[in-house]
């Protein structure tokens, strides 16, 4: 079986485990989850055939900001949209503005792939109805 190991480095650089020392208390623990980089899921347009991968780059907190348990519920300040082909090969990456969508609600569809501009940060942020913008694939 043959793998394809791909790698990411427009804005991640190098990736290392965080160091979760023991008792280190839950608060804490979730606050280096939230700063922390890593790549995060893929997500496959058929329509396009093409793939979306998300990434996350080190991002600070400010010291007194006790938001991770809303950045774990609407997605990180900021994250990138690296864009693969069938064949995984990177054809692209968008870097997202901060605290304004949502990394973890999104869809595809025919017409095309749209993600959440719900974020709890975002100005035009409303619990009153869920909000979408579209990606726009530029060639």
């Amino acid at each position: 079986m043959d793998i394809a190991y791909v790698s990411f480095h427009t804005y991640i650089g190098d990736l290392s485990i965080p160091n979760f020392p023991e008792g280190m208390d839950f608060a804490a623990n979730c606050r280096e989850f939230c700063t922390n980089p890593y790549y995060g899921r893929i997500c496959y347009d058929p329509y396009r055939k093409l793939y979306y991968r998300f990434a996350y780059p080190k991002t600070e907190l400010e010291k007194h900001d006790e938001s991770w348990y809303d950045l774990t519920q609407s997605g990180r300040d900021e994250f990138s949209i690296i864009i693969l082909d069938e064949d995984l090969n990177v054809i692209g990456e968008t870097m997202f503005p901060r605290d304004r969508f949502r990394s973890n609600l999104y869809f595809v569809c025919k017409d095309g792939f749209y993600i959440s501009c719900n974020h709890y940060k975002n100005p035009g942020y409303t619990d009153d109805e869920l909000q979408f913008v579209k990606f726009e694939i530029e060639k």
